[in-house]
């Protein structure tokens, strides 16, 4: 990897944006936005949209990550949508935001937890770097 001298602070800021962001991706912290009222497809669109606005605030900071780090945060952002979608499609109609809410956090307990996997590359990258 070519390195420009002085990109060092962005290069961690970067790390730094995108931890947070995938904190913020993880399914037990998007179950605690929004008014706990909403409907289950408000719920499902306000998490969409703020999961993408995030990312796409963030987009810059991929010109300081390695290739297969930046594609692993958009694999991670790509899986939580899908398995929003494959939650809100598989649940009964009068199901509760509560309920949605639960099956959720288990489809993604009961899969790979990649946005940790993400996390720990993040930081191993970082320390080869920085």
């Amino acid at each position: 990897m070519i390195t420009v001298k002085g990109a060092s602070g962005q290069r961690i800021q970067a790390y730094e944006r995108l931890t947070l962001y995938l904190e913020r991706l993880k399914p037990a912290n998007l179950v605690t936005k929004f008014d706990p009222n909403l409907a289950v497809h408000e719920f499902l669109f306000l998490t969409e949209k703020t999961i993408n606005e995030e990312f796409d605030y963030n987009a810059s900071q991929q010109l300081y990550l390695s290739k297969n780090t930046w594609s692993n945060i958009v694999t991670s952002k790509n899986n939580v949508i899908h398995i929003l979608h494959k939650t809100y499609d598989s649940i009964s109609s009068d199901a509760t935001l509560q309920d949605f809410k639960t099956v959720f956090l288990m489809n993604y307990v009961n899969g790979e937890d990649y946005i940790s996997q993400t996390l720990d590359d993040l930081r191993k990258e970082n320390l080869i770097i920085n």
